[in-house]
């Protein structure tokens, strides 16, 4: 078609079929009732925010990014003038407009206050598989308490939501960022701190020896610390024990590592005692997130299996950021659920053949008399929660069976005179092609509800 090119859709940016849109609708209707079994309640908050919302109040805004007033970060920022020239930008994910929420509307919001949120975000970054410039992020977070039963929590929620999706080969990865602190203070490079961290973020993107290059070729780390710092941080660990045991092996006394040690045993008993298998979470050092607002324990979750896809679900602990914007000392810790490269998973996955499909039954119109009785017999068969479409007007069978075919509809029924006239209604599934024959319409239903329940199971 002429002109085609000039009608394509943006780079990083997806369209949705039926199929994907419905499927998308349906995995948070499953994470919504997660998040709400344990608390959290829905807010909204724009997708346009006064910029310094977004900029002035972090050092480091996403994956990679320089600083406050570094062009990395600010390349991945939709930054723009609206027309009342205000300086205003797309938010790029829950966190800071959640911070802004809360001290907005402070003394409104119980304390403490656990939200969850589905919506948009927007980066400006390259796409590739999995990751775009718009994306659905599902969050939910719990901000008043510095507790690690509120870690253990969050955990909870992601396993059981991962869980609810159908999705069993899958591991949380945890790590806390309290503990790098205070091993980066043991080396006296604390102001060398947000560029190490961004670099050893990058272990399981780029690999052991480019970082190793980089931790050197910067200047962040002598050759020897930097071999020693990846060699601790490239370590296996299996619980809370052996975790302290490899810190003082490797580092001698370091303050703060019996708080450190103390915050993951607790989570790791809480997750025990309320029956979560331990092949399900490990404790990982290469896990260390790229902003710089985290304070305590952080958290990211992969598919079995799958290491292209990266972190399907990550978060954490942030105790000072919410206090930037409303002078109150609020800690915070939540996660987020990227539902965008969730369903390049699923899409092609078991899940999404279980799901509920919207397409159930077409009447198909066999002549022009018969439509009023379709219609009456759609709107009986909707009382019982099944979804019917009628077909508009009479035309050949083929042409209402092929688009049947195309809508993907589980199952067709013929309205013609016989029909009308109370002789055997026949259902047609069109998956298989069987033809079943029933002694009236009420036996129809009953006989079509049946089927369908058993599909859902």
């Amino acid at each position: 078609m002429q002109g085609k090119k000039s009608y394509q859709k943006l780079a990083g940016f997806r369209d949705f079929s039926s199929k994907g849109a419905y499927l998308k609708l349906e995995l948070i209707k499953r994470l919504r009732g997660v998040f709400e079994s344990y608390g959290f309640l829905p807010i909204e908050t724009p997708h346009l925010e006064y910029a310094k919302v977004l900029i002035s109040q972090v050092d480091e805004k996403a994956d990679g990014a320089e600083g406050a007033d570094g062009t990395e970060a600010d390349k991945q920022i939709y930054r723009f003038f609206d027309h009342g020239k205000r300086d205003v930008a797309l938010r790029f994910d829950h966190t800071l407009p959640l911070a802004r929420y809360v001290a907005q509307y402070f003394y409104d919001i119980p304390i403490p206050f656990k939200r969850y949120v589905v919506g948009n975000v927007f980066r400006g970054e390259s796409p590739q598989a999995g990751r775009y410039r718009e994306f659905t992020q599902c969050d939910f977070d719990f901000v008043g308490i510095n507790k690690p039963e509120v870690d253990a929590e969050v955990l909870q929620v992601i396993y059981h939501s991962l869980m609810a999706l159908g999705i069993k080969d899958f591991v949380i990865k945890i790590n806390h960022r309290y503990l790098l602190d205070c091993l980066i203070k043991k080396l006296g490079i604390i102001e060398k701190k947000s560029k190490l961290l961004q670099i050893t973020d990058k272990l399981d993107k780029i690999g052991h020896e480019k970082v190793l290059e980089q931790l050197i070729s910067l200047e962040v780390l002598k050759i020897a610390e930097a071999k020693r710092w990846l060699s601790f941080i490239e370590q296996k660990i299996d619980n809370p024990a052996s975790l302290k045991s490899l810190v003082k092996d490797s580092f001698g006394d370091v303050e703060g590592l019996d708080e450190v040690y103390n915050d993951i045993e607790r989570v790791y008993s809480i997750l025990d005692a309320v029956g979560i298998d331990d092949s399900k979470y490990i404790i990982d050092l290469k896990v260390v997130r790229g902003l710089d607002y985290y304070t305590g324990m952080v958290y990211e979750t992969f598919l079995g299996g799958d290491k292209k896809l990266g972190a399907i679900c990550s978060g954490g602990r942030y105790d000072n950021l919410i206090g930037k914007f409303s002078g109150q000392e609020l800690s915070g810790a939540g996660a987020s659920i990227g539902l965008d490269r969730l369903l390049s998973f699923v899409e092609h996955d078991v899940l999404a053949h279980k799901i509920k499909a919207p397409c159930q039954l077409l009447i198909a119109i066999l002549d022009d008399e018969s439509l009023l009785f379709a219609y009456k017999w759609a709107d009986d068969i909707r009382k019982k929660g099944i979804n019917v479409e009628v077909y508009p007007k009479r035309a050949k069978l083929a042409k209402q069976f092929k688009y049947a075919q195309k809508k993907k509809f589980l199952y067709l029924l013929a309205c013609g005179e016989n029909e009308r006239e109370g002789g055997e209604p026949v259902l047609a599934d069109l998956n298989t092609g069987e033809k079943i024959k029933f002694s009236d319409i009420k036996a129809l239903v009953d006989g079509l509800q049946g089927r369908l329940d058993e599909l859902e199971r």
